[in-house]
C-alpha cells in the first residue's frame, strides 16, 4: 500500500471518479484499489493516521 493522493468527495468527485482519474494519470495501476479513511480529530495525516489506516486495512483484509 502507498499513499498516492488525498482529495474531497463531493456530487461530481464520486469515489468511481476518483479512481477514474488515478488510473488516467498513473499508467501502471491499471485497477487501483481506493479507500475511504475518515478520523473523528485532526491530526498530521502522514505520521499519525496513515500509519494506523494501513494497520486496520491489513487486519480486516486478513479477516477475510
Amino acid at each position: 500500500m502507498d499513499y498516492i493522493d488525498s482529495r474531497e468527495k463531493t456530487l461530481a468527485n464520486t469515489y468511481e471518479q476518483i479512481k477514474t482519474d488515478i488510473i488516467r494519470s498513473i499508467r501502471t495501476l491499471p485497477n487501483p484499489a481506493v479507500y475511504k479513511v475518515e478520523f473523528p480529530i485532526a491530526v498530521p495525516y502522514q505520521e499519525t493516521l496513515l500509519p494506523v489506516a494501513k494497520r486496520v486495512l491489513a487486519r480486516q483484509i486478513e479477516r477475510i
